[in-house]
C-alpha cells in the first residue's frame, strides 16, 4: 500500500494597499488665504483668486484677480503669484511633457507657464495610474519657485532669463534700472535715445513715468529744425513696479508753436543747465520719473525717485500737461 504523496499547492496572498488602486484624492473645496510680507491672495470656490495689497486691502491701483479658484497658490515677497496644478502632484500615465504644472502671475497676467518637460525627475515616481511629479513649496528670496521634486530632491526653477536691453550708457545706469526701464521701453517699442547722438541734428525728450500702482507712461516729444515739436503718448495697461502690460494709448500730435516754445524754454533753463544729482534708492510704493535728453550730439538722463519739488518734476508735469494726460491728484506721485 503506497503512503499518499502530499501535495502542496503554493497560494499567493493578494495584500490590498490603497494606494496600488487609487491615488490621493483632492479634499472638498475651500477658501485659501496666504499672504507674503506686503501681498495676499484669496481663493474662493465657485469663484477667483484676488490679490491684495495688506496696505492698501481696497485700493483698485493695488487689486487683481485669476479667473477660477485655485487651491495650491503661493505668493513672493515682491508679489509675483504662482498657482501650482489644481490636480496636485499627480499627473496620468500618458501625459503630454508641455502640461501646464505652474503658472506665474503678475498685475492680472500670466507672465509664465512651466511645463512638465522642465521639471527633471517626473517620472521618477510612479503610482498605480499616475506618476507624482513634486511639491511646489513657494518662492525663495530670489525670487525662484522651490520643487521638492518626487524623488525628494530640492528643485530650483530659475525666473525666465532677462534680455538684454541697451537703452543707457552702462555709465549712466546701473543694471538693475537698465533692465526695469528697458523692460517698459522694450515692450512699447521705443528706441534708444542714447544713440542718436552719432546724430548731431537730432533734438529728442522722453519721460519714462514708471508709478508703483499705476499704469506706466511714456512721454517722446521730437524737436523738428524749425523749432516745432511733435509729441507721442504711450500709456500701458500694466503698472509701473510690476508688468508693462499691453499699450491702451498710443497717439502722436503736433504741439502748437506756442506750446512748442514753452516746452524748449523749460528745457533750456531745468534740464541741461540743472545740478546733477546722484540717484537716490527708491522705496516700495512711489514712482520713477526719468526723463532722457538728445541735443547736438549729447546725451543726458535725469532719475528721480518720487519728487516732491525741483525743476524734473516741473518738467515732467509739463511733458504730461502736454500729453492732455488729466488724472486725480493722488496719482501723481
Amino acid at each position: 500500500m503506497k503512503t499518499p504523496r502530499l501535495i502542496l499547492v503554493p497560494v499567493v496572498v493578494l495584500l490590498w494597499s490603497p494606494a496600488a488602486v487609487c491615488e490621493t484624492r483632492l479634499g472638498k473645496p475651500a477658501p485659501v488665504h496666504v499672504c507674503s510680507k506686503y501681498f495676499c491672495v484669496d481663493s474662493y470656490p465657485g469663484g477667483d483668486t484676488v490679490f491684495s495689497c495688506t496696505h492698501q486691502p481696497d485700493s483698485d491701483r493695488c487689486h487683481w484677480s485669476i479667473p477660477g479658484w485655485h487651491p495650491n497658490v503661493f505668493i513672493s515677497d515682491y508679489g509675483q503669484v504662482a498657482v501650482a496644478s489644481d490636480s496636485g502632484k499627480l499627473l496620468p500615465l500618458d501625459y503630454d511633457p508641455a502640461t501646464v504644472l505652474i503658472q506665474l502671475w503678475k498685475n492680472g497676467l500670466m507672465v509664465r507657464a512651466i511645463r512638465a518637460n522642465e521639471l527633471n525627475g517626473v517620472r521618477q515616481r510612479r503610482r498605480a495610474s499616475y506618476f507624482e511629479w513634486g511639491v511646489v513649496r513657494g518662492f525663495d528670496q530670489n525670487e525662484q519657485i522651490i520643487v521638492t521634486s518626487s524623488s525628494g530632491k530640492r528643485v530650483e526653477i530659475a525666473k525666465s532669463t532677462q534680455p538684454s536691453f541697451h537703452y543707457f550708457p552702462a555709465t549712466m545706469v546701473d543694471q538693475f534700472r537698465a533692465q526695469w526701464y528697458g523692460r517698459f521701453l522694450d515692450a512699447y517699442r521705443e528706441e534708444p535715445l542714447w544713440e542718436r547722438t552719432k546724430n548731431t541734428l537730432d533734438q529728442t525728450y522722453r519721460f519714462t513715468w514708471l508709478r508703483t500702482f499705476d499704469h506706466p507712461i511714456v512721454i517722446r516729444i521730437h524737436v523738428s529744425p524749425d523749432g516745432i515739436c511733435e509729441l507721442t503718448v504711450k500709456v500701458g495697461l500694466g503698472s509701473g513696479g510690476y508688468d508693462p502690460g499691453m499699450l491702451i494709448q498710443n497717439e502722436t500730435r503736433p504741439l502748437t508753436k506756442q506750446e512748442s516754445e514753452s516746452f524748449l524754454n523749460r528745457i533750456a533753463s531745468t534740464f541741461w543747465n540743472t545740478p546733477k544729482e546722484d540717484t537716490k534708492p527708491g522705496g516700495l510704493d512711489g514712482s520713477q520719473w526719468v526723463i532722457e535728453g538728445v541735443e547736438n550730439g549729447r546725451y543726458q538722463i535725469e532719475d528721480r525717485w518720487s519728487p516732491k519739488s525741483g525743476p524734473i518734476r516741473e518738467l515732467g508735469l509739463e511733458m504730461i500737461g502736454l500729453a492732455g494726460l488729466k488724472m486725480p491728484k493722488d496719482e501723481i506721485y
